[in-house]
Protein backbone atom coordinates (compact mmCIF):
# COMPACT_ATOMS: atom_id res chain seq x y z
CA UNK A 1 0.00 0.00 0.00
CA UNK A 2 1.67 3.42 -0.88
CA UNK A 3 0.10 6.82 0.42
CA UNK A 4 1.15 9.74 -1.14
CA UNK A 5 0.69 13.61 1.15
CA UNK A 6 1.35 16.71 0.27
CA UNK A 7 2.06 19.33 2.99
CA UNK A 8 1.32 23.63 2.23
CA UNK A 9 3.47 26.21 1.46
CA UNK A 10 4.86 28.86 4.48
CA UNK A 11 6.67 32.61 4.35
CA UNK A 12 9.79 31.70 6.30
CA UNK A 13 12.60 29.71 5.58
CA UNK A 14 13.46 28.39 8.85
CA UNK A 15 10.45 27.85 9.70
CA UNK A 16 10.08 25.90 6.06
CA UNK A 17 13.41 23.95 7.50
CA UNK A 18 12.27 23.22 10.53
CA UNK A 19 8.77 22.32 9.94
CA UNK A 20 10.14 20.18 7.51
CA UNK A 21 12.05 18.19 9.87
CA UNK A 22 9.18 16.91 11.78
CA UNK A 23 7.05 16.65 8.65
CA UNK A 24 9.48 14.10 7.86
CA UNK A 25 9.75 11.91 11.44
CA UNK A 26 6.17 12.45 12.11
CA UNK A 27 5.20 10.78 8.15
CA UNK A 28 7.47 8.25 8.60
CA UNK A 29 6.26 7.32 12.25
CA UNK A 30 3.44 7.51 10.20
CA UNK A 31 4.07 4.79 7.62
CA UNK A 32 5.45 2.27 10.23
CA UNK A 33 2.58 1.84 11.81
CA UNK A 34 0.35 1.66 8.76
CA UNK A 35 2.51 -1.04 7.37
CA UNK A 36 2.50 -2.58 11.31
CA UNK A 37 -1.41 -2.79 11.07
CA UNK A 38 -1.50 -4.07 7.10
CA UNK A 39 0.57 -6.92 8.39
CA UNK A 40 -1.68 -7.48 11.46
CA UNK A 41 -4.78 -7.74 9.20
CA UNK A 42 -3.39 -10.10 6.61
CA UNK A 43 -1.92 -12.25 9.49
CA UNK A 44 -5.91 -11.97 11.12
CA UNK A 45 -7.38 -12.51 7.70
CA UNK A 46 -5.76 -15.94 6.92
CA UNK A 47 -6.72 -17.02 10.56
CA UNK A 48 -10.04 -16.53 10.65
CA UNK A 49 -10.51 -18.33 7.07
CA UNK A 50 -8.65 -21.26 8.49
CA UNK A 51 -10.82 -20.90 11.46
CA UNK A 52 -14.13 -21.10 8.99
CA UNK A 53 -12.52 -24.07 7.00
CA UNK A 54 -12.34 -26.30 9.85
CA UNK A 55 -15.91 -25.29 11.55
CA UNK A 56 -17.60 -26.37 8.13
CA UNK A 57 -15.36 -29.49 7.66
CA UNK A 58 -16.76 -30.52 11.26
CA UNK A 59 -19.85 -29.35 12.91
CA UNK A 60 -20.72 -26.41 11.43
CA UNK A 61 -23.55 -24.42 13.48
CA UNK A 62 -26.64 -23.60 11.63
CA UNK A 63 -25.80 -20.12 11.49
CA UNK A 64 -22.39 -20.53 9.87
CA UNK A 65 -21.93 -19.28 6.37
CA UNK A 66 -21.14 -21.15 3.25
CA UNK A 67 -17.83 -20.78 1.17
CA UNK A 68 -17.29 -21.86 -2.77
CA UNK A 69 -14.06 -22.98 -3.78
CA UNK A 70 -13.85 -23.05 -7.99
CA UNK A 71 -11.28 -25.98 -9.40
CA UNK A 72 -10.90 -25.03 -13.01
CA UNK A 73 -9.37 -27.74 -15.49
CA UNK A 74 -9.64 -30.44 -12.84
CA UNK A 75 -9.33 -33.74 -14.67
CA UNK A 76 -10.30 -36.03 -11.46
CA UNK A 77 -12.33 -35.47 -8.38
CA UNK A 78 -12.83 -38.43 -5.99
CA UNK A 79 -16.05 -38.04 -3.68
CA UNK A 80 -16.28 -40.69 -0.92
CA UNK A 81 -19.85 -42.38 -0.14
CA UNK A 82 -21.53 -42.23 3.20
CA UNK A 83 -20.15 -45.80 3.61
CA UNK A 84 -16.30 -45.96 3.77
CA UNK A 85 -16.73 -50.11 1.95
CA UNK A 86 -18.71 -48.21 -0.92
CA UNK A 87 -16.46 -47.11 -4.06
CA UNK A 88 -16.37 -43.58 -4.61
CA UNK A 89 -18.06 -41.48 -7.47
CA UNK A 90 -14.73 -40.12 -9.56
CA UNK A 91 -15.78 -36.46 -11.56
CA UNK A 92 -13.84 -35.18 -14.69
CA UNK A 93 -14.43 -31.98 -15.81
CA UNK A 94 -13.75 -29.08 -17.17
CA UNK A 95 -14.69 -26.90 -14.27
CA UNK A 96 -15.53 -28.62 -11.09
CA UNK A 97 -17.02 -26.43 -7.89
CA UNK A 98 -17.17 -26.89 -4.00
CA UNK A 99 -19.71 -25.58 -2.17
CA UNK A 100 -19.35 -26.21 1.68
CA UNK A 101 -22.44 -25.22 4.34
CA UNK A 102 -24.36 -26.22 6.55
CA UNK A 103 -26.34 -28.18 4.64
CA UNK A 104 -23.71 -30.53 3.49
CA UNK A 105 -20.84 -30.39 0.72
CA UNK A 106 -22.46 -30.30 -3.24
CA UNK A 107 -20.18 -30.35 -5.72
CA UNK A 108 -21.13 -28.79 -9.59
CA UNK A 109 -19.45 -29.53 -12.56
CA UNK A 110 -19.48 -27.70 -16.18
CA UNK A 111 -18.17 -28.42 -19.54
CA UNK A 112 -17.73 -31.98 -20.43
CA UNK A 113 -18.37 -33.81 -17.66
CA UNK A 114 -17.91 -37.48 -16.83
CA UNK A 115 -19.08 -39.00 -13.95
CA UNK A 116 -18.93 -42.86 -12.97
CA UNK A 117 -19.45 -44.77 -10.05
CA UNK A 118 -20.28 -48.59 -10.79
CA UNK A 119 -21.21 -49.77 -13.68
CA UNK A 120 -23.14 -46.30 -14.41
CA UNK A 121 -21.50 -43.82 -16.27
CA UNK A 122 -22.84 -40.11 -16.84
CA UNK A 123 -22.13 -37.69 -19.10
CA UNK A 124 -23.37 -33.97 -19.63
CA UNK A 125 -22.98 -30.40 -19.35
CA UNK A 126 -23.72 -29.70 -16.20
CA UNK A 127 -23.77 -32.10 -12.92
CA UNK A 128 -24.29 -31.46 -9.41
CA UNK A 129 -23.91 -34.28 -6.68
CA UNK A 130 -25.15 -34.09 -3.44
CA UNK A 131 -22.30 -35.56 -1.52
CA UNK A 132 -23.86 -36.39 1.94
CA UNK A 133 -27.61 -37.76 0.44
CA UNK A 134 -25.93 -39.18 -2.48
CA UNK A 135 -27.96 -37.50 -4.91
CA UNK A 136 -26.89 -37.04 -8.82
CA UNK A 137 -28.14 -35.09 -11.07
CA UNK A 138 -27.25 -34.33 -14.49
CA UNK A 139 -28.69 -31.76 -17.13
CA UNK A 140 -28.17 -31.67 -21.16
CA UNK A 141 -27.19 -33.37 -23.67
CA UNK A 142 -26.38 -36.12 -20.73
CA UNK A 143 -25.72 -39.98 -21.80
CA UNK A 144 -25.79 -43.14 -19.27
CA UNK A 145 -23.93 -45.76 -19.90
CA UNK A 146 -25.33 -48.89 -17.22
CA UNK A 147 -24.02 -52.67 -18.00
CA UNK A 148 -24.81 -53.26 -21.83
CA UNK A 149 -27.72 -50.38 -22.44
CA UNK A 150 -26.77 -46.48 -23.76
CA UNK A 151 -29.80 -43.70 -22.58
CA UNK A 152 -29.81 -40.54 -23.80
CA UNK A 153 -31.90 -37.46 -22.59
CA UNK A 154 -32.63 -34.34 -21.02
CA UNK A 155 -32.22 -34.83 -17.70
CA UNK A 156 -31.21 -37.38 -15.10
CA UNK A 157 -31.53 -37.70 -11.73
CA UNK A 158 -29.44 -40.72 -9.36
CA UNK A 159 -29.93 -42.38 -5.95
CA UNK A 160 -26.30 -43.46 -5.53
CA UNK A 161 -27.26 -45.50 -2.39
CA UNK A 162 -30.30 -47.11 -4.00
CA UNK A 163 -29.29 -47.56 -7.55
CA UNK A 164 -32.45 -45.73 -8.54
CA UNK A 165 -33.18 -42.78 -10.62
CA UNK A 166 -35.37 -40.90 -13.05
CA UNK A 167 -35.35 -40.08 -16.68
CA UNK A 168 -36.98 -37.41 -18.37
CA UNK A 169 -37.65 -38.01 -22.15
CA UNK A 170 -35.39 -41.19 -22.54
CA UNK A 171 -33.91 -43.33 -25.51
CA UNK A 172 -32.87 -46.22 -24.28
CA UNK A 173 -30.70 -48.44 -26.85
CA UNK A 174 -29.91 -52.24 -25.30
CA UNK A 175 -28.58 -54.79 -27.26
CA UNK A 176 -31.41 -55.65 -29.84
CA UNK A 177 -33.79 -52.60 -29.39
CA UNK A 178 -34.39 -49.08 -29.22
CA UNK A 179 -36.68 -47.83 -27.11
CA UNK A 180 -38.07 -44.53 -26.32
CA UNK A 181 -40.48 -42.94 -23.89
CA UNK A 182 -42.20 -40.29 -21.80
CA UNK A 183 -40.08 -40.96 -18.33
CA UNK A 184 -38.03 -43.99 -17.07
CA UNK A 185 -37.41 -45.37 -13.57
CA UNK A 186 -34.35 -47.13 -13.13
CA UNK A 187 -34.28 -50.04 -10.73
CA UNK A 188 -31.25 -52.45 -10.02
CA UNK A 189 -31.90 -55.07 -13.39
CA UNK A 190 -34.69 -53.23 -15.05
CA UNK A 191 -35.79 -49.99 -16.66
CA UNK A 192 -39.69 -48.89 -16.79
CA UNK A 193 -40.61 -46.67 -19.45
CA UNK A 194 -43.97 -44.77 -19.50
CA UNK A 195 -45.56 -44.14 -23.32
CA UNK A 196 -43.02 -45.97 -24.99
CA UNK A 197 -42.35 -47.68 -27.98
CA UNK A 198 -39.64 -49.72 -28.68
CA UNK A 199 -38.45 -51.67 -32.24
CA UNK A 200 -35.50 -53.48 -33.80
CA UNK A 201 -35.50 -51.41 -36.68
CA UNK A 202 -32.10 -48.58 -36.88
CA UNK A 203 -33.77 -46.93 -39.03
CA UNK A 204 -35.06 -43.09 -38.05
CA UNK A 205 -38.17 -43.87 -39.02
CA UNK A 206 -38.46 -47.65 -38.11
CA UNK A 207 -40.63 -49.71 -40.29
CA UNK A 208 -42.35 -51.45 -37.07
CA UNK A 209 -42.44 -50.57 -33.48
CA UNK A 210 -44.49 -51.61 -30.67
CA UNK A 211 -46.15 -48.63 -28.76
CA UNK A 212 -47.48 -49.14 -25.19
CA UNK A 213 -48.68 -47.36 -22.28
CA UNK A 214 -45.80 -49.19 -20.02
CA UNK A 215 -42.59 -51.18 -20.84
CA UNK A 216 -40.49 -52.73 -19.02
CA UNK A 217 -36.92 -53.62 -20.08
CA UNK A 218 -34.85 -56.78 -18.39
CA UNK A 219 -31.44 -55.88 -20.51
CA UNK A 220 -29.87 -58.37 -22.43
CA UNK A 221 -33.56 -60.98 -21.11
CA UNK A 222 -36.49 -59.71 -22.65
CA UNK A 223 -38.73 -56.23 -23.27
CA UNK A 224 -42.21 -57.19 -21.31
CA UNK A 225 -45.06 -54.72 -22.67
CA UNK A 226 -48.71 -53.78 -20.84
CA UNK A 227 -51.39 -53.33 -23.78
CA UNK A 228 -48.72 -52.93 -26.62
CA UNK A 229 -50.30 -52.07 -30.34
CA UNK A 230 -47.47 -53.61 -33.14
CA UNK A 231 -47.15 -50.85 -36.11
CA UNK A 232 -46.21 -52.02 -39.44
CA UNK A 233 -44.84 -48.24 -41.01
CA UNK A 234 -48.05 -46.28 -39.90
CA UNK A 235 -50.20 -49.18 -39.63
CA UNK A 236 -51.46 -50.79 -36.38
CA UNK A 237 -52.04 -54.61 -37.13
CA UNK A 238 -52.51 -56.11 -33.66
CA UNK A 239 -53.02 -55.23 -30.04
CA UNK A 240 -52.59 -57.78 -27.19
CA UNK A 241 -53.00 -57.70 -23.05
CA UNK A 242 -49.28 -58.46 -23.03
CA UNK A 243 -46.30 -58.98 -24.86
CA UNK A 244 -42.80 -60.11 -23.82
CA UNK A 245 -40.29 -59.18 -26.42
CA UNK A 246 -37.10 -61.73 -26.28
CA UNK A 247 -33.81 -60.10 -26.16
CA UNK A 248 -31.52 -62.60 -28.20
CA UNK A 249 -27.22 -60.80 -28.62
CA UNK A 250 -27.84 -58.22 -31.24
CA UNK A 251 -31.28 -59.07 -32.36
CA UNK A 252 -34.98 -59.00 -31.34
CA UNK A 253 -36.53 -62.58 -30.27
CA UNK A 254 -39.17 -61.81 -32.97
CA UNK A 255 -36.99 -61.82 -35.79
CA UNK A 256 -36.73 -65.90 -35.59
CA UNK A 257 -40.53 -65.88 -34.82
CA UNK A 258 -41.17 -65.38 -31.34
CA UNK A 259 -42.08 -62.94 -28.80
CA UNK A 260 -45.21 -61.27 -30.69
CA UNK A 261 -48.75 -63.19 -31.82
CA UNK A 262 -48.35 -64.06 -35.42
CA UNK A 263 -51.59 -62.77 -37.53
CA UNK A 264 -51.95 -66.24 -39.78
CA UNK A 265 -54.47 -66.22 -42.81
CA UNK A 266 -54.61 -69.66 -45.04
CA UNK A 267 -57.36 -72.29 -47.30
CA UNK A 268 -57.22 -75.63 -48.07
CA UNK A 269 -59.55 -77.81 -49.17
CA UNK A 270 -60.13 -79.54 -45.85
CA UNK A 271 -60.42 -76.84 -43.39
CA UNK A 272 -61.71 -73.64 -46.07
CA UNK A 273 -60.26 -70.56 -44.80
CA UNK A 274 -58.21 -70.10 -41.63
CA UNK A 275 -58.09 -67.05 -39.84
CA UNK A 276 -55.59 -66.74 -36.62
CA UNK A 277 -52.77 -66.16 -34.52
CA UNK A 278 -49.75 -67.64 -33.29
CA UNK A 279 -47.72 -66.57 -30.01
CA UNK A 280 -44.39 -68.13 -28.96
CA UNK A 281 -43.26 -67.31 -25.82
CA UNK A 282 -40.21 -67.84 -24.01
CA UNK A 283 -40.51 -65.21 -21.39
CA UNK A 284 -39.42 -68.08 -18.62
CA UNK A 285 -36.16 -69.98 -18.68
CA UNK A 286 -35.28 -73.05 -20.10
CA UNK A 287 -39.34 -73.42 -21.06
CA UNK A 288 -40.89 -72.30 -24.26
CA UNK A 289 -44.77 -72.34 -25.08
CA UNK A 290 -46.26 -71.86 -28.27
CA UNK A 291 -49.99 -70.51 -28.52
CA UNK A 292 -52.50 -71.23 -31.35
CA UNK A 293 -55.78 -70.09 -31.99
CA UNK A 294 -58.04 -70.29 -35.31
CA UNK A 295 -61.33 -70.88 -36.96
CA UNK A 296 -61.88 -72.81 -39.56
CA UNK A 297 -64.91 -71.55 -42.26
CA UNK A 298 -65.33 -75.12 -43.86
CA UNK A 299 -65.58 -76.56 -40.65
CA UNK A 300 -67.20 -73.67 -38.72
CA UNK A 301 -65.25 -74.24 -35.36
CA UNK A 302 -62.59 -73.16 -33.32
CA UNK A 303 -59.14 -74.61 -32.48
CA UNK A 304 -57.31 -73.82 -29.88
CA UNK A 305 -53.38 -75.56 -28.83
CA UNK A 306 -51.17 -75.03 -26.48
CA UNK A 307 -47.46 -76.34 -26.95
CA UNK A 308 -44.96 -76.36 -23.91
CA UNK A 309 -41.11 -77.37 -24.70
CA UNK A 310 -38.69 -77.46 -21.30
CA UNK A 311 -35.65 -79.08 -19.76
CA UNK A 312 -36.62 -79.81 -16.47
CA UNK A 313 -33.05 -81.31 -15.75
CA UNK A 314 -29.66 -81.38 -17.59
CA UNK A 315 -30.01 -84.23 -20.52
CA UNK A 316 -34.10 -84.40 -19.92
CA UNK A 317 -35.63 -82.25 -22.57
CA UNK A 318 -39.91 -82.66 -22.90
CA UNK A 319 -42.60 -81.26 -25.10
CA UNK A 320 -46.66 -81.70 -23.98
CA UNK A 321 -49.06 -80.23 -26.31
CA UNK A 322 -53.14 -80.22 -25.44
CA UNK A 323 -55.51 -78.87 -28.00
CA UNK A 324 -59.36 -78.79 -29.34
CA UNK A 325 -61.09 -78.43 -32.28
CA UNK A 326 -64.75 -77.53 -31.65
CA UNK A 327 -66.22 -79.87 -34.14
CA UNK A 328 -63.70 -82.87 -33.51
CA UNK A 329 -62.89 -83.10 -29.65
CA UNK A 330 -60.03 -82.83 -27.78
CA UNK A 331 -56.07 -83.98 -29.09
CA UNK A 332 -52.56 -84.01 -26.77
CA UNK A 333 -49.18 -85.85 -27.36
CA UNK A 334 -46.18 -86.08 -24.82
CA UNK A 335 -42.45 -86.49 -25.73
CA UNK A 336 -40.23 -86.96 -22.80
CA UNK A 337 -36.11 -87.49 -23.88
CA UNK A 338 -33.32 -88.70 -21.49
CA UNK A 339 -29.42 -88.70 -22.25
CA UNK A 340 -28.26 -90.63 -19.52
CA UNK A 341 -24.67 -90.51 -21.23
CA UNK A 342 -23.44 -88.63 -24.02
CA UNK A 343 -23.71 -91.61 -26.30
CA UNK A 344 -27.06 -92.35 -25.32
CA UNK A 345 -30.72 -91.31 -25.11
CA UNK A 346 -33.92 -93.08 -24.80
CA UNK A 347 -37.05 -91.04 -26.25
CA UNK A 348 -40.85 -92.25 -25.45
CA UNK A 349 -43.73 -90.59 -27.07
CA UNK A 350 -47.50 -90.71 -27.25
CA UNK A 351 -50.44 -88.94 -28.32
CA UNK A 352 -53.98 -89.64 -28.97
CA UNK A 353 -56.78 -87.70 -31.13
CA UNK A 354 -60.09 -87.84 -30.77
CA UNK A 355 -62.91 -88.33 -33.78
CA UNK A 356 -63.15 -89.80 -37.15
CA UNK A 357 -59.81 -88.66 -38.63
CA UNK A 358 -57.51 -90.77 -40.50
CA UNK A 359 -55.03 -90.40 -37.66
CA UNK A 360 -57.75 -90.21 -34.71
CA UNK A 361 -57.02 -93.18 -31.81
CA UNK A 362 -53.68 -93.71 -29.48
CA UNK A 363 -50.64 -93.99 -30.82
CA UNK A 364 -47.07 -93.99 -29.64
CA UNK A 365 -43.55 -95.75 -29.05
CA UNK A 366 -40.12 -95.83 -27.19
CA UNK A 367 -37.05 -95.41 -29.08
CA UNK A 368 -33.11 -96.37 -27.66
CA UNK A 369 -30.17 -94.48 -29.57
CA UNK A 370 -26.45 -95.03 -29.28
CA UNK A 371 -24.07 -93.54 -31.05
CA UNK A 372 -20.06 -94.76 -31.01
CA UNK A 373 -18.37 -92.03 -33.09
CA UNK A 374 -19.61 -92.23 -37.02
CA UNK A 375 -22.17 -95.14 -35.98
CA UNK A 376 -25.53 -94.76 -34.66
CA UNK A 377 -27.67 -97.91 -33.30
CA UNK A 378 -31.55 -96.99 -32.66
CA UNK A 379 -33.93 -100.20 -31.34
CA UNK A 380 -37.90 -98.67 -31.54
CA UNK A 381 -41.05 -100.13 -30.93
CA UNK A 382 -44.38 -98.32 -31.39
CA UNK A 383 -47.54 -97.85 -33.14
CA UNK A 384 -48.26 -95.22 -35.80
CA UNK A 385 -51.55 -94.67 -37.75
CA UNK A 386 -50.87 -93.87 -41.12
CA UNK A 387 -53.92 -92.94 -43.73
CA UNK A 388 -54.03 -96.72 -44.02
CA UNK A 389 -54.38 -98.29 -40.86
CA UNK A 390 -52.39 -98.21 -37.79
CA UNK A 391 -48.84 -100.11 -38.01
CA UNK A 392 -47.20 -101.58 -35.48
CA UNK A 393 -43.09 -102.59 -35.60
CA UNK A 394 -42.25 -104.88 -32.41
CA UNK A 395 -39.35 -104.12 -32.11
CA UNK A 396 -36.95 -102.75 -35.53
CA UNK A 397 -33.29 -102.16 -34.97
CA UNK A 398 -31.49 -99.91 -37.15
CA UNK A 399 -27.72 -98.91 -37.85
CA UNK A 400 -26.44 -96.13 -39.25
CA UNK A 401 -22.47 -95.47 -40.39
CA UNK A 402 -22.01 -91.84 -41.53
CA UNK A 403 -21.67 -89.47 -43.52
CA UNK A 404 -18.20 -90.49 -43.71
CA UNK A 405 -16.23 -88.69 -46.32
CA UNK A 406 -14.80 -90.90 -48.63
CA UNK A 407 -10.31 -89.79 -48.65
CA UNK A 408 -9.15 -88.51 -52.56
CA UNK A 409 -13.26 -87.13 -53.60
CA UNK A 410 -14.83 -85.10 -50.97
CA UNK A 411 -17.87 -87.44 -51.42
CA UNK A 412 -19.85 -88.27 -48.39
CA UNK A 413 -20.98 -91.91 -47.83
CA UNK A 414 -23.59 -93.44 -45.35
CA UNK A 415 -24.43 -96.65 -44.71
CA UNK A 416 -27.73 -97.90 -42.83
CA UNK A 417 -29.39 -101.67 -42.23
CA UNK A 418 -31.75 -102.72 -40.28
CA UNK A 419 -34.23 -105.44 -39.27
CA UNK A 420 -37.57 -105.16 -37.76
CA UNK A 421 -41.40 -106.90 -37.68
CA UNK A 422 -44.37 -104.88 -38.73
CA UNK A 423 -48.08 -105.12 -39.09
CA UNK A 424 -50.79 -102.86 -40.92
CA UNK A 425 -53.97 -104.42 -39.60
CA UNK A 426 -56.09 -102.54 -42.12
CA UNK A 427 -54.28 -104.96 -44.88
CA UNK A 428 -53.83 -107.92 -42.70
CA UNK A 429 -50.49 -107.71 -43.62
CA UNK A 430 -47.43 -108.97 -41.04
CA UNK A 431 -43.98 -109.60 -41.44
CA UNK A 432 -40.05 -109.50 -40.53
CA UNK A 433 -38.77 -106.80 -42.84
CA UNK A 434 -34.42 -106.59 -43.49
CA UNK A 435 -33.31 -104.02 -45.22
CA UNK A 436 -29.64 -102.31 -46.61
CA UNK A 437 -29.08 -98.94 -47.68
CA UNK A 438 -26.06 -96.91 -49.63
CA UNK A 439 -26.17 -93.01 -50.42
CA UNK A 440 -23.04 -90.76 -52.00
CA UNK A 441 -22.94 -87.31 -52.37
CA UNK A 442 -20.85 -85.34 -54.23
CA UNK A 443 -18.52 -82.82 -52.77
CA UNK A 444 -20.22 -79.51 -54.60
CA UNK A 445 -18.87 -78.22 -57.84
CA UNK A 446 -18.36 -74.15 -58.03
CA UNK A 447 -18.84 -72.87 -61.40
CA UNK A 448 -18.26 -69.27 -62.84
CA UNK A 449 -19.54 -67.68 -65.84
CA UNK A 450 -18.71 -64.19 -65.25
CA UNK A 451 -19.01 -61.62 -63.13
CA UNK A 452 -22.65 -61.96 -60.66
CA UNK A 453 -22.80 -65.38 -62.56
CA UNK A 454 -22.01 -68.65 -60.97
CA UNK A 455 -23.21 -71.66 -60.09
CA UNK A 456 -23.26 -75.06 -58.28
CA UNK A 457 -23.49 -78.78 -59.17
CA UNK A 458 -24.01 -81.82 -56.94
CA UNK A 459 -24.56 -85.11 -57.67
CA UNK A 460 -26.39 -88.04 -55.52
CA UNK A 461 -27.31 -91.45 -55.74
CA UNK A 462 -28.68 -94.19 -53.74
CA UNK A 463 -29.30 -97.59 -53.65
CA UNK A 464 -31.98 -99.37 -51.00
CA UNK A 465 -32.88 -103.70 -51.00
CA UNK A 466 -35.30 -105.10 -48.68
CA UNK A 467 -36.61 -108.66 -47.90
CA UNK A 468 -39.09 -109.39 -45.82
CA UNK A 469 -40.81 -113.15 -44.58
CA UNK A 470 -43.27 -113.40 -46.94
CA UNK A 471 -40.92 -114.10 -49.73
CA UNK A 472 -41.14 -110.28 -51.54
CA UNK A 473 -38.31 -107.77 -51.79
CA UNK A 474 -38.26 -105.04 -52.91
CA UNK A 475 -35.28 -102.71 -54.53
CA UNK A 476 -34.50 -99.21 -55.56
CA UNK A 477 -31.87 -97.05 -57.65
CA UNK A 478 -31.93 -93.31 -57.42
CA UNK A 479 -29.91 -90.49 -59.18
CA UNK A 480 -30.14 -87.32 -59.04
CA UNK A 481 -28.35 -84.08 -60.32
CA UNK A 482 -28.74 -80.82 -58.93
CA UNK A 483 -27.55 -77.26 -60.02
CA UNK A 484 -28.47 -74.11 -58.43
CA UNK A 485 -27.07 -70.34 -59.96
CA UNK A 486 -27.12 -66.89 -59.12
CA UNK A 487 -27.42 -64.17 -61.96
CA UNK A 488 -26.70 -60.46 -61.25
CA UNK A 489 -27.29 -58.41 -58.01
CA UNK A 490 -28.97 -55.74 -56.78
CA UNK A 491 -29.03 -53.38 -53.60
CA UNK A 492 -31.64 -54.01 -51.38
CA UNK A 493 -31.95 -52.49 -47.88
CA UNK A 494 -28.33 -51.68 -47.66
CA UNK A 495 -27.27 -55.26 -49.07
CA UNK A 496 -26.38 -56.46 -52.46
CA UNK A 497 -29.01 -59.62 -53.10
CA UNK A 498 -28.69 -61.87 -56.07
CA UNK A 499 -31.10 -60.92 -58.81
CA UNK A 500 -32.41 -64.21 -60.38
CA UNK A 501 -31.69 -67.50 -58.07
CA UNK A 502 -32.55 -70.71 -60.17
CA UNK A 503 -32.15 -74.19 -59.23
CA UNK A 504 -32.98 -76.87 -61.42
CA UNK A 505 -32.92 -80.55 -60.47
CA UNK A 506 -33.34 -83.51 -62.23
CA UNK A 507 -34.45 -87.07 -60.17
CA UNK A 508 -34.38 -90.47 -61.28
CA UNK A 509 -35.56 -93.58 -59.79
CA UNK A 510 -35.94 -97.44 -60.43
CA UNK A 511 -37.58 -99.89 -58.84
CA UNK A 512 -37.87 -103.30 -58.47
CA UNK A 513 -40.23 -105.92 -56.39
CA UNK A 514 -42.80 -104.89 -54.30
CA UNK A 515 -43.44 -104.57 -50.50
CA UNK A 516 -46.11 -105.74 -48.72
CA UNK A 517 -46.61 -102.84 -46.68
CA UNK A 518 -47.64 -99.32 -48.00
CA UNK A 519 -45.54 -97.49 -45.45
CA UNK A 520 -42.33 -99.24 -47.10
CA UNK A 521 -43.84 -98.87 -50.80
CA UNK A 522 -40.89 -96.82 -53.00
CA UNK A 523 -42.75 -95.85 -56.27
CA UNK A 524 -40.85 -95.18 -59.51
CA UNK A 525 -39.91 -91.12 -60.54
CA UNK A 526 -38.99 -89.87 -63.70
CA UNK A 527 -38.93 -86.15 -63.05
CA UNK A 528 -37.66 -82.89 -63.37
CA UNK A 529 -38.15 -79.72 -60.56
CA UNK A 530 -37.70 -75.99 -61.84
CA UNK A 531 -37.42 -73.51 -59.00
CA UNK A 532 -37.34 -69.54 -59.92
CA UNK A 533 -37.25 -66.93 -57.43
CA UNK A 534 -36.84 -63.23 -59.40
CA UNK A 535 -36.06 -59.93 -57.79
CA UNK A 536 -38.14 -57.57 -59.31
CA UNK A 537 -36.98 -54.09 -57.64
CA UNK A 538 -36.00 -54.09 -53.88
CA UNK A 539 -39.24 -54.69 -52.75
CA UNK A 540 -41.12 -57.46 -54.47
CA UNK A 541 -39.97 -61.08 -54.98
CA UNK A 542 -41.85 -63.39 -57.30
CA UNK A 543 -40.91 -66.98 -56.72
CA UNK A 544 -42.05 -70.15 -59.01
CA UNK A 545 -41.75 -73.63 -58.28
CA UNK A 546 -42.89 -76.55 -60.67
CA UNK A 547 -42.10 -80.46 -60.92
CA UNK A 548 -42.62 -82.01 -64.15
CA UNK A 549 -43.38 -85.74 -64.44
CA UNK A 550 -41.12 -86.78 -67.54
CA UNK A 551 -42.98 -90.43 -68.14
CA UNK A 552 -46.78 -88.61 -67.69
CA UNK A 553 -45.75 -85.66 -69.62
CA UNK A 554 -47.53 -83.04 -66.99
CA UNK A 555 -46.59 -80.43 -64.43
CA UNK A 556 -46.62 -82.77 -61.25
CA UNK A 557 -47.51 -79.78 -59.23
CA UNK A 558 -47.30 -75.49 -59.50
CA UNK A 559 -46.36 -73.25 -56.59
CA UNK A 560 -46.10 -69.88 -56.67
CA UNK A 561 -44.83 -66.89 -54.19
CA UNK A 562 -45.07 -63.41 -54.07
CA UNK A 563 -43.15 -61.37 -51.50
CA UNK A 564 -43.39 -57.32 -50.30
CA UNK A 565 -40.00 -56.70 -49.06
CA UNK A 566 -39.56 -54.37 -46.03
CA UNK A 567 -36.92 -53.02 -44.09
CA UNK A 568 -37.02 -55.52 -41.42
CA UNK A 569 -39.58 -57.73 -42.02
CA UNK A 570 -41.59 -59.80 -45.30
CA UNK A 571 -45.45 -59.90 -46.32
CA UNK A 572 -45.28 -63.03 -48.28
CA UNK A 573 -48.58 -65.08 -49.83
CA UNK A 574 -48.32 -68.60 -51.43
CA UNK A 575 -50.40 -70.48 -53.27
CA UNK A 576 -50.08 -74.48 -54.00
CA UNK A 577 -51.65 -75.65 -57.07
CA UNK A 578 -51.76 -79.45 -56.27
CA UNK A 579 -52.61 -79.06 -52.33
CA UNK A 580 -55.05 -76.16 -53.37
CA UNK A 581 -53.59 -73.95 -50.43
CA UNK A 582 -53.20 -70.19 -50.32
CA UNK A 583 -51.20 -68.78 -47.26
CA UNK A 584 -50.68 -64.94 -46.05
CA UNK A 585 -47.55 -64.77 -43.72
CA UNK A 586 -45.61 -61.78 -41.82
CA UNK A 587 -42.17 -62.77 -41.26
CA UNK A 588 -39.43 -60.33 -39.90
CA UNK A 589 -36.32 -60.96 -40.80
CA UNK A 590 -33.75 -58.63 -38.70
Amino acid sequence: MSISWHGTQGAHAAARAGTGRCARVLTTAILVALVAVALAGVWAADAAGAAQDEQVMGESSPDAGGQRVDLADSSSVALPDRSADEEPIVIEADVTEYRYGSHGTIVEARGSVRATHREISVSADYLSVDVDAGELLARGNVLVRRGSSTTSCSEFAYDVASATGRVIEPRVSVPGAFVRGREMDLAPGEFALAGAHATGCDLEEPCYRVTSRRLVIYPDRRIVADWPVLWLERVPVLVVPRLSIPLRGERVGWVEGEGYPVPRLSYDPQSGFVAGMSYLDRSREGLTIRWDGAYASRARGIQLEARAQAGPAPGVSAEVTGGLRSWEGPYGSAMCRIDPFSQMSFAADARYRSGTAHDAGLQGGAQLTGKLGPLVLKAAARKDLPSTGPVYSFPAVDASLGPVTIPGSGARLTLSAGVGRFEEPARGARSSRTYAALSVTSRPLSLTFAKNADATLTLTGSARRAWYETGDSAGSLMAAVNLEGRFGSLEAFGIDVPRVVAGLEYTRRVVSGASPFTFDAVGALNQVTVELAVRLAPSWTVELGSSYDVDAGVLDDLDLSVTNHHHCYDIAATWREKRREFGLEVRFTR
